[in-house]
């Protein structure tokens, strides 16, 4: 069934492109102003096509007053001025149509940028969170100082991830670095605290350990 939708569209192309041949053969003077174009059956035979298409093509050309159909004569050239307008419309027409497709193929090529460039920013996005998580838990250092007023308590009572928001991994003292240390260490002068958490928490260490603040509340 589709193969016979598509026929009468090939069919109406065909004989529309021989009406603009006629046409420009007029326009060119091949056929002078009242001289007899021959039958249908010639056209047909001319320019290669079905007599039924040469039909139509003759028809199309008498619609427009291009040529005159005189029933038992034969076919007329009446107006050269009317195939020139004839072939304008139809490049004119045909220029559209060529303008409206690479419009709609430019459209097509924008959105397909467009959502290249969607999943670019998603893959960015993604890669940033990634980036930013790795940061964090890469560890600040600070050095604990004679400033820190709260010398000598322990890990656990320092309470700091509630305070800072941040969390020791390890802590060195002299040669030795104590990884984990669990809440029974106490903080001493000297000790280099190794934590992780946030740019605020980094901030907060640091003002809690040079001592300009001390526990909430």
């Amino acid at each position: 069934m589709q193969t016979t939708k598509n026929k009468p569209k090939r069919t109406e192309s065909r004989y529309h492109e021989i009406a603009l041949m006629v046409a420009q053969r007029i326009v060119d003077g091949k056929y002078p102003l009242g001289e007899k174009i021959r039958s249908r059956t010639t056209i047909a035979s001319n320019f290669g096509v079905s007599p039924e298409t040469a039909r139509k093509a003759v028809n199309l050309l008498a619609d427009l007053e291009i040529v005159e159909v005189i029933h038992g004569s034969g076919v007329y050239v009446r107006s050269k001025e009317k195939a020139s307008a004839f072939i304008a419309r139809s490049q004119n027409l045909k220029q559209l149509t060529q303008t409206k497709q690479e419009l709609r193929e430019s459209i097509k090529r924008q959105q397909e940028e467009l959502q290249t460039t969607l999943e670019l920013i998603g893959k960015l996005e993604t890669e940033s969170r990634r980036t930013q998580d790795s940061l964090t838990l890469v560890p600040f250092e600070l050095v604990v100082t004679e400033a820190f007023k709260e010398l000598g308590q322990t890990v656990g009572q320092l309470n700091l991830w509630h305070r800072t928001k941040a969390t020791i991994m390890a802590v060195k003292r002299g040669e030795e670095m104590i990884l984990s240390p669990g809440p029974v260490l106490t903080i001493e002068v000297g000790d280099i605290v190794y934590y992780i958490g946030d740019d605020q928490a980094k901030q907060m260490m640091e003002l809690l350990f040079t001592g300009e603040t001390g526990k909430e509340g």
